[in-house]
């Protein structure tokens, strides 16, 4: 609403209706928007209005009347008649007139309501400012009964629209009422967790917001039941490599009364999803099938009767399977050693993310690893060796004379394929399939060309 003028001395507000209304409708007016039509109830309060507003020659109504008793003249408002400012000779009733107006010098005079004239409406308050809040109306039909585990489950009617929260009182034969919960808003249900087994137990809900609380809605009483914990949470775990697309998980079981335990995987950033279900005091499980060159996640959990313990959770990665085109490979065990010849074809996507073709084995170097992790036999030929002959994407490469074992490769960048031969290699006895083996493009400790350092690696079965 605009046009409004506040009166410091008495923290009033007051507006000017222009337009000829009566005394009834400019009552109807002033109370539809809040306020009442102006009463004057001080000289003081009659001099700030006629220095703040320009009154109409025709003058405005005051919100006084003697309508109910004549010459009993009372304010719209009920304030005291304590004060006046009638012109000479007035009021008169001269024409049954039971209402007030100003003129413009400020005196008043008594008229009909059939006469028309403008008016002022004044607010205690600030019609502009937002109403204060109303208390909440209270719940009902609160129900109490006996939930899984021994718990007492709640639920309630809300028939408020401006509440903040409420709040859950309980209370048995022998502890008085004492709040246990606030639930927030548009709540209707709670769960009582927090019981002494097979006690009678009797609650009540009210409403509250910033205007006050709500009367308690209706009382309900239930019996709590005998309660079964949840098992306590595996910890501990670990994931490690077991082999081609496989993985090993192990755990620590700490709870003693579990029903089983649940293996959840995911891969990449997925959603985790239900693995297996394993009987009581497992500790390890074995992951097969799964996918080469891939992070997966795993959680476990124990499960009891009711209910089941949080999540434990690790992360791994299976390593990249190449692409083996063929493979040739003769062991020979024997009491001191194992004497090998090995061919082996290997084929990957472009080395290092660079585009077929782009890859340089002079400046990039290469190594290549046969056997197991903990005694591989490696071959390694760093940047700028003179071993490699070749141009463009097809090269070279024969280890020197006299070295043993004896390698050549061949290596053609265009495609993405390593031919790789091995004569008297001995590979860490006992030799057993498959035989695992990795490339890695550029220095093996990953210490030249950190950004191009990337490691392939599978398993052979030779035969």
């Amino acid at each position: 609403m605009d046009n409004l003028f506040f009166n410091a001395a008495n923290g009033h507000y007051y507006r000017l209706y222009q337009g000829l209304v009566n005394y009834s409708q400019a009552k109807t007016l002033a109370e539809a928007d809040g306020g009442y039509v102006l009463t004057l109830t001080s000289q003081e309060e009659s001099t700030w209005v006629l220095s703040t507003f320009s009154i109409p020659v025709d003058g405005i109504w005051l919100g006084a009347s003697d309508a109910v008793s004549e010459g009993a003249w009372t304010w719209v408002t009920g304030e005291a008649w304590s004060w006046t400012n009638w012109n000479s000779g007035e009021p008169n009733n001269s024409n049954n007139e039971d209402y007030v107006e100003m003129y413009t010098s400020g005196k008043w005079n008594d008229l009909p309501d059939t006469h028309t004239n403008h008016f002022i409406a004044e607010w205690d308050v600030n019609p502009n400012a937002p109403p204060p809040p109303v208390t909440p109306a209270a719940p009902s039909g609160l129900v109490a009964s006996l939930a899984p585990n021994g718990t007492i489950g709640l639920s309630w009617q809300d028939n408020a629209t401006n509440e903040s929260e409420f709040e859950v009182e309980r209370m048995t034969v022998e502890d008085p009422w004492t709040r246990i919960a606030r639930p927030g808003v548009d709540v209707t249900t709670l769960t009582d967790t927090v019981l002494e087994p097979v006690v009678d137990y009797t609650y009540r809900v009210r409403a509250k917001n910033a205007a006050g609380v709500s009367d308690w809605s209706n009382e309900a009483t239930a019996t709590s039941g005998t309660y079964i914990p949840s098992p306590r949470a595996p910890s501990d775990l670990v994931v490690t490599d077991a082999g081609p697309a496989t993985m090993d998980l192990q755990w620590t079981d700490n709870s003693d009364g579990e029903t089983a335990f649940e293996v959840h995987r995911r891969v990449g950033t997925a959603a985790f999803a239900f693995l297996a279900s394993l009987p009581p005091d497992a500790t390890t499980y074995h992951a097969a099938g799964l996918s080469p060159d891939s992070e997966y996640g795993f959680q476990v959990r124990a499960v009891g009767t009711l209910q089941a313990s949080s999540f434990v959770a690790t992360s791994g990665s299976t390593e990249a399977t190449l692409a083996v085109a063929s493979t040739k490979g003769d062991l020979k065990d024997s009491a001191k050693f194992a004497m090998d010849s090995i061919k082996v074809t290997l084929s990957w996507s472009a080395i290092g993310g660079k585009s077929d073709g782009e890859f340089d084995p002079v400046a990039e170097g290469l190594t290549l690893r046969l056997g197991p992790d903990a005694a591989p036999l490696g071959f390694k030929v760093l940047p700028d060796d003179a071993g490699w002959k070749g141009k463009g994407t097809k090269w070279k490469w024969k280890s020197p004379k006299g070295l043993t074992p004896k390698i050549s490769m061949k290596l053609d960048a265009a495609t993405g394929v390593l031919s790789v031969a091995v004569a008297s290699a001995e590979l860490a006895a006992p030799a057993a399939n498959p035989v695992r083996v990795s490339v890695v493009v550029g220095d093996d400790a990953g210490t030249e060309r950190k950004s191009w350092t990337e490691k392939k690696a599978g398993f052979l079965q030779l035969r």
